[in-house]
C-alpha cells in the first residue's frame, strides 16, 4: 500500500463504476484510528480509500496514514491534508470532484465497520438504477437506529461485539433495502449519476449536519431514490467531528432544509412512525438479532371477578415470563388487589404498568398483546399507545351479542 498524497490538480484515474472511500477527519484520533483500522482490514484491497485531514491539529492523525502508507499492502490510499478546517461539507464536494467519475462512499471517521460492508452496500445500489444513495444500520443512525428504534445508543449491547452484531444483523436481514426518505450521513455510498445529476453539497450547510438531507431531497424530486441496506451494520460513536456545536448546527440547517422542501418532515415523520410497511419490518428484524422481544401483556381484566378469561390472561402472562427471549410488560388495572397483584409478580413479568400511566409518551412495546375480547374500536386505539403491533385474542363473540355482558363484571 503505497501513500498518495493529493495536491491541488493531481490526477487519480478512477473509471466509472469503481467506488472509492473516503473519510473526512478533524481531530478525534482514537475514533479515526479505530475506524481507519476496520475499513482497511474489511474492504476489499482493489477499492482505493482516502483520508481527507481537515485542519486537525493532532500530529498523531498524519502520522498514523504515513505509517499505515508504508505497510507496503496492495491498496492505493489517498491522503489530503487542508492547512485550516474547511469543514465536512468542502471536504466531500473537494471528494466528489476529485474521484469522479468513480462512487463515492462517506465513512465518518467515528464509525467501525464489519466484514462485507461495502460489497453488501454495492449490492443494494445495484439493485435499482434510480437508487441515488445507500446507508446502512448502526447504533446511533437517527431513523435507522438499532436496536432502539428512533433512539440513537452509545455503544452495542452488553457481551455483544461488532462482528457478532453484523453478522446478526446480516443473517436475519431479508435485503428488501426499503425506501428511506433520505441518506443517514454516518455511512453512505452516494452514485455517481446522483452526483452529476444534482451536483454536490450546498456549501450554506457548512461545516456540516444536514447536507446529506438536502442532497437527498433534489435527488428525490429529480425521480431518484434512497434505500436502506438492511443487511450492514455499523458501529456509529456519533459526534465526533463537532461536539458541542451539534445542535446548534442541527436547529440552524434543519430550518434551512424543511423551508426549501415542505413535504420532507411530514415524510420523515411518516415513515419515523410507521408500524408497518418494508422499512419497519427491516428495522424489527435487525433489532431483535440484537435484544430480546419486548411483548405488552394487557392483565387489566385481572381486576374482575375470575372466570375463565382471568385464567387464560395469568396463563398468557406465565408462559411469556417464562421465555428467556421476551421481556415481558403486564398492563393491569389501578384497582388490583395486593393478592392479585402478588399473584402476577409471581409469573416474573419485568414490568407492570398501570392503566393510569398510559399516554402519549409510553413506551411501545414490540407487540401488545390482548389475550380477551374488545368490544369497542377504541380500544385498538388505546393499545396502540402500547406496542407498535396489536394481536388480540378475541375469546368469544358475547360481548357483541350480549349488552348486559361486560368483562369489568
Amino acid at each position: 500500500m503505497t501513500l498518495e498524497r493529493l495536491t491541488p490538480g493531481a490526477e487519480v484515474n478512477l473509471n466509472r463504476g469503481q467506488t472509492v472511500v473516503v473519510m473526512p477527519v478533524f481531530g478525534g484520533y482514537e475514533f479515526v484510528a479505530e475506524s481507519l483500522a476496520a475499513a482497511l482490514r474489511h474492504t476489499a484491497s482493489d477499492v482505493p480509500l482516502c483520508v481527507i485531514n481537515d485542519g486537525s491539529d493532532d500530529d498523531r492523525i498524519g502520522t498514523l496514514v504515513e505509517d499505515l502508507g508504508a505497510a507496503g499492502q496492495p491498496r492505493r490510499l489517498f491522503y489530503i491534508e487542508h492547512e485550516s478546517n474547511l469543514g465536512f461539507v468542502e471536504s466531500c464536494n473537494e471528494a466528489f470532484e476529485r474521484f469522479a467519475p468513480a462512487d463515492v462512499v462517506i465513512l465518518n471517521s467515528d464509525c467501525v465497520v464489519a466484514e462485507q460492508w461495502l460489497e453488501r452496500m454495492q449490492a443494494a445500489a445495484a439493485s435499482d438504477a434510480r437508487i441515488a444513495t445507500v446507508s446502512a444500520l448502526s447504533n446511533s443512525g437517527s431513523i435507522i437506529s438499532i436496536p432502539e428504534r428512533n433512539e440513537p445508543t452509545e455503544g452495542l449491547p452488553a457481551g455483544l461485539s461488532l462482528e457478532a452484531a453484523a453478522e446478526r444483523v446480516a443473517d436475519v436481514s431479508a435485503q428488501a433495502r426499503p425506501p428511506l426518505p433520505a441518506a443517514i450521513g454516518h455511512c453512505m455510498l452516494i452514485r455517481r449519476m446522483a452526483l452529476e445529476l444534482v451536483g454536490g453539497f450546498d456549501p450554506v450547510f457548512s461545516p456540516g449536519y444536514g447536507e446529506e438531507v438536502d442532497f437527498s431531497a433534489r435527488c428525490t424530486a429529480h425521480g431518484l431514490a434512497h434505500v436502506l441496506a438492511d443487511d450492514v451494520f455499523v458501529l456509529h460513536h456519533g459526534g465526533a467531528s463537532f461536539d458541542r456545536r451539534t445542535d446548534e448546527l442541527t436547529e440552524l440547517h434543519n430550518d434551512i432544509v424543511f423551508g426549501r422542501y415542505p413535504w420532507l418532515d411530514q415524510s420523515v415523520s411518516e415513515m419515523a412512525g410507521a408500524s408497518e410497511g418494508p422499512l419497519d419490518g427491516a428495522l424489527m428484524r435487525a433489532s431483535l438479532s440484537q435484544r430480546r422481544l419486548r411483548v405488552t401483556v394487557d392483565g387489566s381484566c385481572l381486576a374482575a371477578a375470575w372466570t375463565g378469561t382471568q385464567v387464560h390472561t395469568l396463563g398468557v402472562i406465565a408462559a411469556l415470563a417464562s421465555n428467556s427471549d421476551v421481556e415481558l410488560r403486564v398492563l393491569v388495572s389501578p384497582n388490583l388487589s395486593p393478592e392479585t397483584r402478588a399473584l402476577i409478580a409471581a409469573q416474573g413479568p419485568s414490568e407492570l404498568l398501570s392503566t393510569e400511566d398510559v399516554d402519549h409518551r409510553t413506551r411501545k412495546s414490540d407487540i401488545v398483546h390482548r389475550p380477551f375480547q374488545s368490544g369497542s374500536p377504541s380500544d385498538f386505539e388505546y393499545l396502540s399507545r402500547l406496542g407498535r403491533r396489536i394481536v388480540v385474542s378475541q375469546l368469544d363473540q358475547i360481548h357483541f351479542h350480549n349488552p348486559s355482558y361486560s368483562i369489568e363484571a
